[in-house]
């Protein structure tokens, strides 16, 4: 049997190695966001809550998360107190709360919200409606829990309104400033370069030790 040159083996044995690698999923990044909220994403109240609350899908850091509630109407002013609170009594450490301005009128309110992942620290946000519309059938206006801790504020209690859909439906936008997980594309990248620096040694040093191979 004819033995396979040492130049070959390694040259096999180097793209599975590099097969293996392409293969493997890449981490993603840890963004938390709304799973559920009360008054509902999207939907309509009969009357205007005291305290909005969102519940996100994963846990949150101590500090950087917060909520926002603007309107009512697209151009509508700032309606909370500022006050956005991760709720301590929470568990999980998903829920976040902010109370609302006394005498506000039916209309259209948009949620923007903040988040900080416990897991990496990753940074997302993005935003919601709701609608007060007297006379209708769904129930609103969570209990604001007596644990609730106040987080940093990272909206200006005075800001420029946003221009908002008019609709009542869900408008996510991700604002984050988020790397997607480069460590390992660059991991693969060196793996790469060493792989094939390794291949151009050997492959120069066979031409050297055997001309006419």
């Amino acid at each position: 049997m004819t033995e396979v040159p040492f130049r070959r083996r390694l040259a096999t044995f180097a793209l599975l190695a590099l097969a293996i690698s392409f293969g493997r999923p890449l981490p993603v990044a840890a963004h938390a966001e709304p799973e559920r909220a009360e008054p509902p994403i999207g939907g309509v109240v009969a009357a205007m809550p005291s305290v909005v609350a969102v519940v996100f899908d994963e846990e949150l850091g101590a500090t950087g998360s917060a909520l926002a509630v603007f309107g009512p109407g697209p151009d509508g002013p700032r309606a909370d107190r500022n006050d956005a609170a991760l709720d301590l009594g929470d568990l999980e450490r998903r829920r976040v709360t902010v109370s609302l301005s006394s005498n506000l009128g039916p209309g259209t309110y948009t949620v923007r919200w903040t988040t900080v992942s416990a897991a990496d620290g990753d940074e997302a946000s993005g935003k919601f409606a709701f609608t007060v519309a007297p006379g209708a059938t769904t129930p609103a206006s969570p209990p604001a829990s007596a644990m609730a801790s106040p987080l940093a504020a990272v909206f200006d209690p005075t800001p420029t309104s946003p221009s908002v859909a008019s609709s009542a439906a869900e408008v996510p936008t991700d604002e984050a400033d988020d790397d997607g997980g480069f460590g390992a594309p660059v991991a693969t990248g060196l793996l790469v370069v060493g792989v094939l620096a390794v291949l151009g040694a050997v492959w120069f040093r066979g031409r050297r030790t055997h001309p006419s191979s």
